[in-house]
């Protein structure tokens, strides 16, 4: 049971990037041809500058038995939405968080030496550490440089067996920064369980019946550029209903739901456009910025 409850975030992610690819030579590309233009794509931006928007939904139906906590968080769907924009000298989020009907918002901007935040309608800042002392700070430690050879290595596994996990169809796209192209489709459960089984991890009767259940029910949709081949937009909708949950769950969660749907959509336009924002003059100390999240968990909690 624990091997599947690891097994199905990993099996999400596997197929978040498997999805991820839009390309083509001529005509409509296939799902590797897609992957493996996106991959270089993405990997061939020196200096990234880019703008994203996210959204997230969850909308859970607690079950007769559920917990009177359950059905509080759960009254109302749970929702998220972030967007700004992300480069190596600036990073900008303005995000909001809705749950039991009400709603949080916070902001955050970072350059190369400052960092803001604001909750609460305040903002805090430190005008001594930014992106910059950040990633000096990281690549100091070994563990933090990444092996070219292996990171290759890793992008052709994706690409090589991509056809082999993905069972997805590609048309044209929305237009979203120009024309795109779009894969939509499912994981296969046959072709992740002879994938493992090829690397010496067999899957038992019930790892193969609850990544059945989860391919079944999740939907990965990919946008990228028909030209530069940059990816634009990734959705991933899941609609569960309870006998799914029951081959999913690795605790309560059948027990305590009758349904669940969970819908993301991360869309990233504007490749290449500048970042900038104006830094707030009137920022508080980063020390009282404690002060603010407790008041927000107060507020939550109530």
């Amino acid at each position: 049971m624990r091997r599947r409850a690891l097994l199905l975030p990993s099996l999400l992610a596997a197929g978040a990037i498997a999805a991820g690819g839009c390309a083509a030579t001529g005509g409509t590309p296939d799902a590797p041809g897609l992957l493996s233009s996106s991959i270089r794509s993405t990997a061939g931006q020196k200096d990234v500058r880019l703008h994203y928007a996210v959204t997230a939904k969850i909308d859970a139906t607690p079950s007769a038995t559920a917990s009177a906590q359950t059905r509080k968080w759960l009254s109302e769907p749970i929702s998220l939405s972030a967007s700004g924009g992300l480069s190596k000298d600036a990073v900008t989020l303005a995000g909001k968080l809705g749950f039991t009907g009400r709603t949080f918002a916070a902001q955050a901007l970072l350059g190369p030496h400052e960092t803001f935040v604001n909750l609460l309608g305040s903002w805090y800042g430190d005008r001594t550490k930014g992106i910059a002392d950040a990633q000096r700070g990281a690549t100091s430690t070994p563990a933090a440089k990444a092996d070219p050879k292996q990171v290759r290595k890793a992008l052709r596994w994706v690409y090589d067996h991509a056809d082999e996990v993905l069972d997805a169809k590609v048309a044209r796209g929305p237009d979203i920064d120009g024309k795109t192209w779009q894969a939509t489709g499912h994981c296969d459960p046959d072709g992740i369980a002879k994938l493992a089984k090829a690397n010496g991890s067999a899957l038992s009767a019930e790892d193969r019946a609850g990544i059945a259940a989860f391919c079944r029910v999740t939907e990965l949709t990919f946008v990228a550029g028909a030209d530069d081949r940059l990816p634009r937009e990734l959705r991933v909708a899941a609609h569960v209903d309870k006998p799914t949950l029951a081959a999913l769950a690795t605790g309560g969660a059948s027990k305590e739901l009758d349904a669940l749907d969970v819908e993301v959509d991360v869309k990233l336009t504007k490749w290449g456009e500048d970042v900038h924002y104006d830094a707030p003059a009137d920022a508080k100390s980063m020390d009282d910025l404690g002060t603010a999240v407790l008041g927000l968990l107060f507020q939550a909690a109530a």
